[in-house]
């Protein structure tokens, strides 16, 4: 770890961030999942609800091991400098910025 990051103070943030992941994936009771997750301000999207990832999005996904819960759950944001106060409901995506090449 760069040590910019241990003297910035940085270090003890990015542990629970890491730890939150770790914990998250192998505790299963969803109950203590969903109020994990609404600790952190996220809302479980309701399963009539679902979301389908986009099959024009497939080849350009990224999986993220550390976050494998994609599109069960959504955090509500505001637009910065948006006057119409309106909020969005976002789950995070990884995308690349290209289709995925097995031969490169």
């Amino acid at each position: 770890m760069p040590i910019g990051i241990i003297r910035g103070g940085l270090i003890r943030k990015i542990f629970v961030h890491e730890l939150f992941h770790i914990w998250s994936k192998w505790h299963s009771n969803l109950i203590t999942r969903n109020e994990l997750y609404a600790s952190i301000g996220y809302h479980k999207i309701p399963g009539e609800k679902s979301i389908e990832f986009p099959v024009s999005l497939e080849k350009i996904k990224i999986s993220n091991p550390d976050a494998p819960l994609v599109l069960k759950y959504y955090i509500e944001l505001k637009k910065l400098r948006d006057r119409t106060e309106k909020i969005y409901k976002c789950t995070p995506i990884l995308l690349a910025s290209r289709n995925f090449d097995p031969q490169f």
